[in-house]
């Protein structure tokens, strides 16, 4: 075993090893593209810089030339005005040579071509040539065609070496030339004014503008040949004959640059970066055209270029390499170590893993156990993610029935939708573990058809409605309406495959439809269903995985559809557990049609019960649990205080217990004092299964029905829970509309006017009071009639408070009427109110008639208040207060009372709320009471203040 666990230790580390090694790998390679792209940049920069500065000194060249040539001195010199114009034109040429040191000549040539004036460089100073030494230019070519020039025009020469009688000067002195025609004021021909630059400020100060990295640039002309090189050996040997050019040297880089201006390209010889400066073209376009005249004529040789490059060099992107290899290494050996150590502790694992196995398969009993500890481990975990979710459903559901400002109320119905939707994905996940488990049974009974498809249609109205949706259900085939089968699986797969279609779709309709295949034999018949949309589409290298587990349409990490990706898988078996096929046809953007197949025996009319219908007309019915005696039994005392809220709001008598124990003695003492027990299952001292077991071996309790109340929901679960004695389960979260009519339907009660023979008598009309809508909110009429009251007393004046108060104060006042007045069905208070309010929110000024209307709405709306829920109804006398009340006690319950409401919490609330009603008596602390009991704490505090005015207490 040692020598396993050796081997097994070698085959985790080799492993880890190499996926560290492939990840380190995959970091060093994209450091490296980072690095490499860095230093790309960096370098494209910097050449983009030193061709700018080249540019700028061509530029700068030309402002020069034209300066000089509109000197009045040279004006005068051709024109012959004055004795002193030679002499003068020397110092200015002199004077502006000391300013810009980056000439080596000015001169002014006649039209004869003999030099008339020369200044030069030497030694750090301009000097006037004699007039012994000037020379005759005639034959030089810069000479010839700048004078054959146009007013205007410019002439600039190649950069070389400057030659002095046929000579090369010693040392080097590279040199550029810009020459442009003179001409007298009327307009004749004097020559030209030539300007020789200096190359040599030129190319360093090209490199010293892009700092430390300069020393890397280098220079060549249209031929290739270096002007300026990393080694100096290089340069100019195109006019010494001693060097190789650059095209020579590195052809294929040559010629990509001879194919573009600017780029970068990396080989053998290293990283190279090019930008290419055209002298010509940027000297035309520093000369902008006048508005009346010609653009100006620039000539030279047309093939001259300077390319500025710099390289990087092998040895240094190694060295770059090499540095981010460095600083990745020290952590490869840390996760080496890590991952060393890692395995040591898997295989230590392993090992006793293996043993363990060992022993397990000498002992089966302990397999088993371990087979059961996991399915128990399943129960509670579905258990311990259904008993909060039921609390933020139940809890959420009674805040949607409360009076709460508009968008409080948003996020109630928020906090809904993302709780269903959680269950609906824990569903999804369970529900498949038990189709893999094998636990899904399929019914045989008789259904109808038609009834079974405008359920359908009823469960995904809201949800199609909500996105503006049409959804279209086709008639049912013509002798097709009653069938035998199994009615739930089929809604089931057909609420999955609609409620994915309308996900999916964002504008359009989704139709179902039921079409006839073939009768197979006598009363049997194959049909297809399908459901269609126009939505998103399906490409078709996702339909082959479609009703794949965890496979979803849209997977991008922007997706805006959710969902678990289970669906369709479990719709797919359900199908085939029920001996049909599915399938899809889709294209993106064209819309989806699922479609599955089912045979089902035909029935006659008659053979179609009257059970399902009965069934579910009592689902369908408004119920009531008024006078019914309910006992809740659960650990949980947010459970019980949720049941008891939920099962009170309907008109039951809740008794409480707090385990099974406690509900069996209880119920031992009063077997005549329920009607109805819903049995939590885990509970601590006795669980609900022993505790059915016990009440049903009361020969008092045996016919009292126990509902199973849990949020476990493995078959293994329901089915013991029938073992035990329970004649129904209901799953956490619950539906209260459900467990209502399941309670409804155990104890045989309904509301006695539903079940009444008589038709009742017209309900009384209340202009402005939609009375029916207010109790299908509130159901309770008593509280609903004081809450009216309590609009009456917050609101009443508020259309009068409007004139009164600025725009700000009024826009919330509105806002707040609007809220209040459709919670209590006063639907044209709360639309006079929005109306005023959106003339409010657009800082309107004629709101009078507007108000106005508020004003009617809201008497018309106090006076059917008064008739409907007259003043004084809901407040007890003062006569219901204790008599001998200490003043001094009261007031120091209500301040703490106050100050427990202002905290939400109802553990705080109920000891104080215990002991005001010893100290009161029930019935004036009634309101209070039931207040808190509803969880409107703010409700309360206003019974509270109320209490403090008919004590005269001051809080």
């Amino acid at each position: 075993m040692a020598s396993n666990a050796l081997r097994n230790f070698f085959v985790l580390y080799l492993g880890a090893l190499a996926l560290i090694g492939a990840g380190v790998a995959f970091f060093v390679a994209a450091e490296i593209r980072h690095a490499h792209a860095v230093k790309a940049v960096a370098d494209g920069e910097m050449v983009t810089r030193a061709a700018q500065l080249a540019r700028q000194h061509l530029r700068d060249a030309i402002s020069d030339v034209e300066y000089l040539i509109r000197l009045p001195a040279l004006r005068d010199a051709v024109a012959g005005r004055r004795a002193d114009a030679m002499p003068r034109l020397a110092r200015q040429f002199s004077l502006y040579m000391i300013a810009n040191p980056k000439f080596d000549q000015l001169r002014w040539i006649g039209s004869d071509g003999r030099e008339r004036m020369r200044v030069d460089w030497v030694d750090g100073q301009p000097r006037q040539v004699a007039a012994s030494r000037l020379q005759d230019k005639s034959g030089r070519r810069y000479f010839q065609v700048a004078s054959a020039l146009p007013p205007g025009g410019v002439h600039v020469s190649r950069l070389d070496l400057n030659i002095e009688h046929g000579i090369i000067e010693r040392p080097l002195k590279p040199v550029y030339r810009v020459a442009l025609p003179v001409f007298s004021d009327a307009g004749e021909r004097h020559g030209i004014l030539i300007a020789n630059y200096l190359g040599a400020p030129l190319l360093d100060a090209v490199v010293a503008a892009v700092g430390d990295d300069g020393a890397r640039l280098m220079v060549v002309d249209q031929d290739g040949a270096w002007l300026r090189s990393q080694d100096p050996a290089d340069e100019w040997g195109f006019a010494l004959g001693t060097q190789v050019s650059l095209g020579a040297r590195y052809p294929e880089l040559w010629a990509a640059i001879q194919a573009a201006p600017s780029g970068q390209r990396q080989d053998e010889s290293g990283l190279w970066t090019w930008e290419t400066v055209v002298p010509l073209q940027e000297v035309a376009s520093s000369l902008p055209p006048g508005s009346s005249e010609p653009a100006p004529l620039v000539v030279g040789p047309q093939d001259h270029r300077w390319t500025v490059l710099a390289r990087l060099e092998p040895q240094q992107l190694a060295a770059m390499y090499g540095r981010v290899i460095a600083s990745v290494a020290g952590v490869s050996v840390v996760m080496a170590l890590v991952a060393a150590l890692l395995c040591v502790l898997i295989t230590r694992s392993q090992f006793r893993i293996e043993r363990l196995n060992q022993a397990l398969e000498q002992r089966a009993e302990a397999a088993e156990m371990a087979t059961r500890a996991k399915a128990d481990f399943l129960a509670n975990m579905s258990h311990e993610i259904r008993t909060p979710m039921n609390a933020i459903l139940g809890f959420s559901y009674l805040l949607g029935k409360m009076t709460l400002p508009d968008r409080a109320g948003v996020l109630v119905g928020r906090i809904q939708t993302a709780g269903r939707t959680l269950q609906g994905i824990i569903d999804d996940i369970l529900n498949f573990s038990r189709i893999e488990a094998g636990g899904v049974e399929i019914l045989d009974r008789p259904f109808d058809l038609a009834e079974l498809l405008d359920e359908v249609r009823e469960l995904m109205a809201l949800e199609a409605a909500e996105k503006r949706l049409n959804l279209q259900l086709l008639p049912v085939p013509e002798g097709c309406e009653r069938l035998r089968g199994d009615p739930l699986r089929i809604e089931q797969v057909l609420v999955n495959l609609i409620g994915n279609a309308l996900k999916f779709t964002e504008r359009g309709e989704v139709t179902v439809a039921v079409e006839r295949l073939r009768e197979a034999e006598a009363r049997q018949v194959w049909l297809r269903f399908s459901v269609t949309d126009t939505g998103i589409g399906i490409a078709p290298s996702q339909q082959r995985d479609i009703f794949s587990p965890f496979t979803q349409v849209d997977v991008s990490s922007t997706r805006r559809f959710g969902g678990t990706g289970l669906g369709l898988a479990i719709c797919q078996r359900l199908v085939e557990e029920m001996g049909g096929r599915i399938g899809v046809e889709s294209a993106p953007g064209q819309g989806s049609r699922f479609w599955f197949t089912l045979g089902f025996e035909v029935l006659a009319p008659q053979e179609v019960g009257d059970d399902a219908s009965r069934s579910d007309e009592v689902g369908r019915e408004a119920l009531s649990l008024a006078g019914l005696q309910v006992m809740v039994v659960d650990d949980s005392e947010i459970n019980r205080d949720l049941a008891r809220t939920i099962l009170a709001d309907v008109g039951a008598e809740v008794v409480l217990a707090d385990n099974g124990r406690e509900a069996v003695d209880w119920l031992n003492a009063h077997p005549d004092g329920v009607d109805l027990v819903l049995m939590d299952i885990q509970m601590p001292v006795l669980d609900g299964y022993e505790a059915t077991r016990q009440i049903r071996a009361n020969p008092a309790l045996e016919r009292v029905p126990v509902v199973a109340v849990s949020a476990g929901v493995l078959e293994s679960e329901r089915q013991a829970a029938l073992d035990a004695g329970m004649c129904a389960f209901v799953g956490k979260p619950f539906d209260v509309d459900e467990v209502v009519a399941l309670i409804a339907r155990l104890t045989r009660r309904r509301v006695a006017a539903r079940a009444g023979r008589r038709q009742p008598a017209p309900a009384p009309h209340y202009p402005g009071l939609d009375v029916e809508r207010g109790l299908a909110l509130w159901r309770d009429a008593k509280r609903y009639r004081r809450y009216l009251r309590q609009f009456v007393r917050d609101h009443g004046e508020d259309a009068r408070l409007l004139g009164a108060v600025d725009i700000e104060s009024g826009e919330r006042l509105t806002h707040k009427l609007k809220g209040a007045a459709g919670n209590l069905g006063l639907t044209d208070v709360a639309e006079a109110a929005m109306a005023l309010n959106q003339l409010q929110r657009q800082g309107r000024d004629d709101t009078e008639e507007a108000r106005a209307r508020l004003q009617r709405a809201l008497d018309q709306a106090l006076a059917s208040i008064e008739r409907f829920a007259p003043a004084g109804a809901e407040t007890p006398p003062a006569t219901a207060v204790a008599a001998g009340v200490d003043p001094e006690r009261a007031r120091a319950l209500l301040g703490e009372l106050l100050a427990a409401l202002d905290s939400d919490s109802p553990a705080a609330i109920k000891p104080l709320l215990a002991d005001l009603e010893g100290l009161l008596g029930p019935s004036a602390v009634e309101t209070l009471r039931e207040a808190v009991e509803h969880f409107d704490f703010r409700g309360g505090e206003t019974a509270v203040h109320r209490l403090a005015e008919t004590l005269e207490v001051r809080l």
